[in-house]
């Protein structure tokens, strides 16, 4: 190279931008600060997104500055990066270092898809997802590979770059090759087979028994050895190397066959993991076979008359396993590990129970229909009287799922309020019920306001309600302070119909008619947990595998113990606010 041409090397570097080439003219010290800037801005991005992506299931994910800062290293650093291997090509300033942070970052940004988790969001196939994110990552150790091979450099650095380089190429290969081969036999690969076996598996076994799991053959393990006949098209399972349900239950194994915490805890990891394998049919949009079958809904029963605490272990750890399909990158790692959802979720053991309690009640009926709160007031006796609350009644008038929410957790708030204002009250009978309803009641308020996908309210509208609502309630308490807000409840008018002022006529007819503090709050608490899993039911399961990576919702654990328990559904808007049945 001649010395004018190595002067022009120095001093101006051709970019193509559209077609049209420019020229930029820069010193060694300029293009150094370049260089320099680029390279820390890119280190520092790729840092803060691999702290994202290992605290992505924190509370505080969900902001949208953070959620912004992972969306950018995602897509458009790596297109920034592929930008800057053909300025480092270019520019005179020649610096092994710069080659080697080239290396580092395409490696690094390799590892923080991995850190990410190989997610399909919105119904995305995991799959095709895994191939576009592993293809990213190839071309890009193209580029690293270009570079190695055009740019001069010197003998001591080129082995260690190209070393480098192999070991990017060999880890994207292993672990596309190892997501592979636990996504067949663990991930959503065979979820169509297990559709097909459960087919077979409702018509073959009609005689069951929960207790013992004599008649629940659900597969633990094996799916991918279940065989398909060619003639009719019938799922079969090859019973020689398969695990199922019942097995595990009768296994005679020292783990197993001992009574014993530790027993029970392994055969519910296992009865989890069988229906987790269940839950991803609903997830994949397959049918499920067994949901009109009595043994489905007796298998819930079951789980429900052993008490809440295992119900709940048990549809956790399901999540749990769900949760590490959809948003680890190997889904073999919670079958090594047994992993549990990440932030755990904190009930109360009043809550779990009432919840529980209502849902066993619900499912002993042989036509279970789940309502919004009626059938407490009916089974209290209160079903004239506070049905219209409900759209039910001869008092009722059109209703909604939000009018029921809010005037019934306005009502609450009210009893709550009144409890506080007698400072003699020591009675401490009812103390659990109020904990219970009071937190139930809270909790749906907040699905309104802040995750209304998890809920049957049109999203796109219940903000401007919810606007509407805050209007109402500052209009009512205008002319009182937070002192006198209580007072004015009590003999404010309320003739007006609005939701904030019919939770205010509703609260004083509680007080007036149910005189007993205690049957008062134990109305409360079974119509909050009737309400709670009458708002479950949803189709949407997308919204409740993102909100998984986040911790998971109290609402999710209800949702699953629906869909396991089979045709139990939220009836139309008009059958559920239809006069009062026949007690």
């Amino acid at each position: 190279m001649s010395n004018d041409s190595g002067l022009l090397l120095q001093n101006c570097t051709a970019l193509a931008s559209d077609g049209v080439s420019s020229f930029i003219c820069l010193s060694d010290n300029e293009w150094k600060v370049v260089a320099d800037s680029v390279t820390i801005i890119i280190a520092t991005s790729l840092l803060a997104g691999l702290i994202l992506a290992v605290t992505r299931n924190r509370l505080w994910f969900g902001g949208k500055f953070f959620i912004a800062i992972l969306g950018f290293v995602s897509d458009p650093l790596y297109a920034w990066m592929s930008q800057c291997t053909l300025l480092v090509l270019q520019i005179p300033y020649n610096n092994e270092f710069y080659l080697a942070w080239i290396v580092l970052f395409f490696i690094q940004f390799g590892t923080f898809y991995s850190l990410l988790g190989y997610v399909s969001e919105d119904g995305k196939d995991k799959r095709k997802e895994v191939k576009f994110r592993e293809k990213l990552n190839f071309s890009s150790n193209i580029n690293v590979l270009w570079v190695l091979l055009f740019i001069p450099t010197k003998h001591e650095f080129l082995i260690p770059f190209f070393v480098l380089w192999a070991l990017s190429i060999l880890k994207i290969g292993e672990r596309f090759w190892s997501f592979d081969a636990s996504d067949r036999m663990y991930g959503t690969a065979n979820t169509k087979l297990i559709s097909l076996y459960m087919e077979t598996e409702c018509e073959e076994n009609q005689v069951y028994d929960p207790s013992t799991m004599r008649g629940y053959k659900y597969l633990v393990h094996g799916e991918e050895d279940i065989e398909v006949r060619p003639s009719n098209y019938v799922a079969r399972v090859n019973v020689t190397n398969a695990t199922t349900i019942d097995e595990v239950w009768n296994c005679q194994g020292n783990l197993l066959h001992n009574a014993g915490d530790v027993s029970d805890l392994l055969k519910d990891t296992c009865l989890s993991f069988s229906l987790f394998k269940l839950l991803k049919r609903r997830m994949q949009g397959y049918p499920t076979a067994e949901s009109r079958e009595p043994k489905t809904r007796a298998l819930i029963l079951e789980l429900l008359s052993k008490g809440e605490e295992r119900v709940f272990r048990v549809i956790k750890s399901e999540l749990g396993f769900l949760s590490d399909l959809m948003h680890a990158r190997q889904p073999v790692v919670f079958v090594k590990k047994g992993k549990k959802t990440s932030r755990p979720v904190k009930l109360s053991i009043d809550m779990k129970r009432a919840v529980c309690r209502y849902m066993k009640n619900l499912f002993e009926d042989p036509n279970p229909t789940l309502t919004n709160g009626s059938s407490t007031l009916l089974k209290h006796g209160m079903g004239e009287v506070l049905g219209w609350a409900c759209g039910i009644g001869p008092q009722k008038h059109e209703h909604t799922h939000v009018d029921t929410i809010f005037t019934w957790h306005v009502a609450t708030t009210f009893c709550q309020m009144e409890l506080e204002s007698r400072k003699d009250q020591k009675n401490t009978d009812f103390e659990s019920c109020k904990n219970v309803a009071v937190t139930l009641s809270n909790y749906c308020a907040f699905l309104f306001v802040l995750e209304p996908e998890l809920v049957p309210i049109d999203a796109c509208t219940n903000e401007k309600i919810f606007n509407k609502i805050l209007d109402e309630t500052r209009e009512f308490f205008a002319d009182c302070d937070k002192s006198k807000r209580y007072q004015h409840m009590v003999d404010g008018d309320i003739s007006e119909n609005t939701i904030i002022k019919n939770g205010v006529s509703l609260g004083r007819q509680l007080i007036a008619e149910i005189k007993n503090d205690v049957q008062r709050w134990k109305l409360l608490e079974e119509f909050w947990a009737e309400l709670i899993v009458f708002l479950a039911p949803s189709k949407n399961h997308n919204i409740h595998e993102q909100k998984l990576a986040q911790g998971g919702q109290f609402i999710t654990f209800i949702w699953v113990l629906l869909y396991h328990a089979g045709s139990v559904k939220r009836p139309s808007k008009k059958a559920a606010h239809d006069e009062i049945p026949p007690v």
